[in-house]
């Protein structure tokens, strides 16, 4: 269930220390946005459904990172920094086959399945540029239909990126 409070308390600590971001708190925060839009409607839900997939993957890798380092304690950077190392900040899942054709790599291999939390994040930050023009409408244009407010923050800041 969408809790207003605790969304603002996670965007909050988020934004209070955007350059060392805490992977539980930033994967809280996505599932909380899902739980947001559940409550918009079944059109908004459905659109926007795949934030708790990308949640899963970024809280799958953290326990990989966690897992391979030793470490115990791990940021969103830390993770993005590891994917440009590995080199497989291009893997969504689907485009591995084609990226790593020319490596020739184990049919077991982890980067045969592997996501890629940089790409990951870059996608959630588009969501978190939507919501900016989403929120933004809701506040500036009271006496519109939301989902005229929802197609223009859509046009602006998802749209570039889906074509």
């Amino acid at each position: 269930m969408f809790s207003g409070a605790r969304w603002i308390r996670q965007t909050t600590t988020l934004a209070s220390n955007p350059d060392e971001i805490d992977v539980d708190t930033w994967v809280a925060f996505l599932y909380e946005t899902t739980n947001l839009f559940k409550k918009m409607g079944s059109a908004m839900s459905v659109a926007f459904s795949d934030i708790t997939s990308k949640a899963k993957i970024i809280s799958d890798n953290k326990e990989s990172f966690l897992k391979e380092t030793g470490k115990e304690k791990v940021t969103l950077q830390d993770l993005i920094e590891w994917d440009l190392e590995r080199k497989v900040e291009r893997l969504n899942g689907e485009n591995n086959h084609s990226e790593l054709k020319s490596l020739k790599l184990p049919h077991d291999d982890y980067r045969q399945k592997y996501t890629s939390t940089a790409r990951t994040v870059l996608r959630n930050l588009w969501l978190l540029d939507f919501l900016n023009h989403f929120m933004g409408g809701i506040h500036e244009r009271r006496e519109d239909k939301l989902s005229s407010i929802a197609k223009d923050a859509y046009h602006k800041g998802l749209g570039p990126h889906h074509s």
